[in-house]
């Protein structure tokens, strides 16, 4: 069976009363760049995701089907079950805390505005610059302003700002499988044995790293937006991405 999804999803805010901090504009604004214009923040929601496909099976093994015998008894019944995920990358924003007060806080920033034109707000499949290091994608140097108050986070914003949510992270998938076994005891007690692997190929996905996408840590230069491979110990947007093959082995005894 093979399901495909297409969707987009906008707001101004994907996670209410939960975005706020205490920064120089952020108590009390529940996440927005300015309160008093919410449609600044209008753009693709956090988890908006394109495209999504899944395709999951379930082969039983036919050819000792009615037999008794003891070859039947050993390869007989088995059942492997795929299942295939994929999906396009999540969406991401690049700040620019040169002028802001909330550096470090990690909302109430404003964000990158280019001083030219942007060549793409999807990342590519990366450049290695270290053990697990990329450079996913090369900005245009920060056009770095400053409000009416002499700091970049009360505004006026300029018509250039890059709008919320507008760049776009590397795609993911994964592939899990299992296998199971059943053997008749008796009549009426049957064992069954079942395996499963998670990310049976030990895939590593690309994340960007969502924290560190700030345009003041590239004062002068070419803004790069950088990434990681999932993995033991890797940190990127959301917090750590673990990606691992796991197994897990069942016994079920049915009478």
């Amino acid at each position: 069976m093979t399901n495909y999804t297409y969707a987009h999803s906008q707001d101004n805010l994907s996670s209410t009363f939960s975005e706020s901090s205490g920064g120089s504009n952020g108590v009390g604004n529940l996440g927005y760049l300015d309160p008093r214009n919410p449609a600044l923040d209008y753009g693709n929601s956090d988890f908006d995701i394109r495209h999504r496909v899944a395709f999951s099976a379930v082969w039983t093994e036919p050819f000792f089907k009615g037999r008794r015998d003891v070859l039947a008894q050993t390869a007989g019944g088995l059942v492997i079950s795929p299942i295939f995920t994929a999906r396009t990358g999540v969406p991401f924003n690049v700040a620019d805390s040169t002028n802001s007060l909330n550096a470090g806080t990690g909302t109430g920033i404003p964000r990158y505005a280019p001083s030219a034109p942007i060549p793409s707000f999807s990342v590519g499949n990366g450049v290695s610059t270290g053990p697990n290091n990329f450079t996913l994608l090369t900005l245009p140097t920060a056009n770095s302003f400053v409000g009416d108050l002499g700091v970049s986070d009360f505004g006026p914003y300029p018509v250039g700002m890059t709008s919320r949510n507008s760049f776009r992270g590397p795609g993911a998938w994964d592939f899990d499988l299992a296998a199971s076994k059943s053997f008749k005891i008796t009549e009426r007690v049957g064992l069954e044995f079942r395996a499963e692997a998670f990310n049976l190929f030990n895939h590593h996905d690309m994340f960007v790293n969502g924290f560190a996408e700030d345009a003041a840590a590239f004062s002068g230069g070419p803004v790069l937006v950088e990434g990681k491979k999932g993995g033991l110990g890797a940190l990127a947007t959301g917090g750590e991405h673990d990606e691992r093959r796991f197994g897990q082995f069942a016994l079920r005894l049915t009478f």
